[in-house]
């Protein structure tokens, strides 16, 4: 277990460290009723079985990369160049920069969200349904103000404007183990309601707040105007600081992260809490209303930190390159200027992240006793003090209690052509199933990819003893009959 964990560790640092760009859910999943941790969205949502286990050797987990504004066919793409069929990026000379311009959202979102569960179980007492998870979590993204795409693309000099707002610039990273508590309540025969508790466990942080950055540009002179803060706490990192509380950046040391123990790694002292509320109303019989706030929490970091407030109000002259100047030079010219226009106050102290929280409000509609249902989810996401909505329709069978099936269609990103699929089979006590809000047809008109999956292990499942017992009702005293419906209209 302590291997797996350890292994499971160093793949969630790795895409902290590694990835270039919170949806936090595959809303497709949302309705299937067959797939028990769909209680993860919302904990009001009881589990059909009485009883089911997560294990290690076969665990359930999500993967999401994307971003709001582009496809990735409006990045590399094919064009006729001098007659002859080229691929090209948006930063050639023959590229129209100003389609690619505007495509942009005031804020590109770039996100990247991977869970993996590692253990966990659930069972039910009469009304109540009580479930228990371990999990580790890496949640990074990335925004960038439309205002810089217009720097990289035109330069100054170019839209009769030298002035850029780069306010909402801002990077957030976070990897953390989450162990849960839930429990849920069936009230009546209309009203259940749930909540998951959070005891949270952080491994490494980077999170930036800006408060203001803008930047004018001309040909001979530059000037920036900027307030923020940068809060790391990084493992196996030493950031140095100078007498004046400025960063020594030339004595920043790294140790080799695989050398570092299984405690070290997992067992800091960065700790939070979180919540996940939820409720269900059957207003009619075939008609469920649901509601759920996910990921409300903090963690408070106290290990491997470092606190950096950065002001700036500085005027430099323009960097000019030329194709055959060093590199090397030039960047160190770049980072004299960094060092001169940014005062930087660092400190080692405590800070504290809050979780990116969720709300989600859905709608189902059964039909032929609940074998058929139609669904209608609006999730919206609360990232970087904006709000990020997505809603999806789905149509969801389930014939049989070993399978079911969801297919729906979705807008996300600013898109109403995400066409999702998920579908679960269960043999004996094995359940198994794959979700995906975007079928892969053409990845390039794609701004977001994602998918989750497992294998969960079920018992005690009522809807197979109902098929039994009214088998046996029929064989024994009347085949025309149906045990439920006489056992419901007693």
């Amino acid at each position: 277990m302590k291997k797996i964990y350890n292994r499971i560790t160093y793949i969630s640092l790795l895409f902290y460290i590694c990835a270039t760009i919170n949806a936090q859910q595959v809303n497709t999943l949302y309705f299937m009723k067959n797939i028990e941790i769909r209680s993860e969205y919302n904990p009001a949502f009881q589990p059909i079985e009485n009883l089911y286990f997560e294990l290690p050797i076969t665990p359930n987990f999500r993967f999401e990369l994307g971003n709001n504004s582009l496809n990735f066919n409006d990045v590399i793409f094919n064009q006729k160049i001098n007659g002859v069929d080229s691929t090209i990026t948006f930063l050639h000379p023959k590229a129209n920069k100003n389609d690619f311009y505007k495509k942009l959202h005031s804020t590109t979102r770039i996100s990247n969200d991977f869970r993996v569960n590692l253990f966990g179980f659930g069972f039910r007492v009469k009304k109540n349904y009580f479930t228990f998870n371990i999990a580790q979590r890496t949640s990074t993204s990335i925004y960038l103000p439309k205002d810089l795409f217009k720097l990289l693309l035109f330069g100054t000099d170019t839209l009769g404007t030298t002035s850029y707002n780069l306010n909402k610039s801002a990077m957030n990273s976070t990897v953390y183990s989450e162990i849960a508590f839930g429990y849920s309540r069936k009230i009546n025969d209309k009203l259940t309601l749930g909540a998951t508790f959070k005891y949270l466990i952080g491994q490494a942080n980077f999170s930036t707040n800006i408060k203001n950055f803008n930047l004018t540009g001309g040909i001979d002179k530059w000037s920036i105007d900027a307030t923020g803060s940068i809060n790391t706490s990084i493992p196996s990192v030493n950031v140095p600081i100078k007498r004046d509380g400025s960063v020594d950046f030339d004595r920043i040391t790294t140790s080799y992260l695989f050398n570092s123990s299984w405690h070290d790694l997992m067992l800091t002292s960065n700790y939070g809490l979180g919540l996940d509320a939820g409720a269900t109303y059957k207003i009619r019989p075939n008609l469920e209303l649901s509601a759920s706030l996910t990921d409300l929490g903090f963690i408070r970091w106290r290990e491997n930190l470092t606190n950096a407030t950065l002001n700036a109000n500085y005027e430099f002259a323009g960097l000019n390159y030329q194709i055959n100047d060093n590199v090397s030079n030039k960047i160190d010219s770049i980072k004299d200027v960094y060092n001169k226009a940014f005062k930087t106050n660092a400190t080692h102290k405590a800070y504290t992240t809050f979780l990116t929280t969720r709300m989600n409000l859905g709608a189902e509609y059964s039909l032929l006793k609940d074998t058929l249902s139609v669904g209608l989810l609006s999730s919206t996401l609360f990232a970087n003090k904006a709000l990020y909505p997505e809603i999806t329709a789905s149509a969801n069978y389930s014939p049989y209690y070993w399978f079911s099936s969801s297919l729906s269609y979705s807008f996300v990103n600013g898109q109403f052509n995400s066409l999702g699929l998920g579908v679960q089979f269960k043999i004996a006590t094995v359940n198994m199933y794959i979700t995906t809000d975007f079928i892969p047809f053409n990845y390039y008109e794609r701004r977001v990819f994602n998918f989750q999956t497992g294998i969960i292990y079920s018992l005690c499942d009522p809807r197979i003893r109902e098929k039994k017992r009214e088998k046996e009702y029929k064989k024994q005293f009347n085949p025309k009959g149906n045990w439920c419906t006489e056992r419901y209209n007693k």
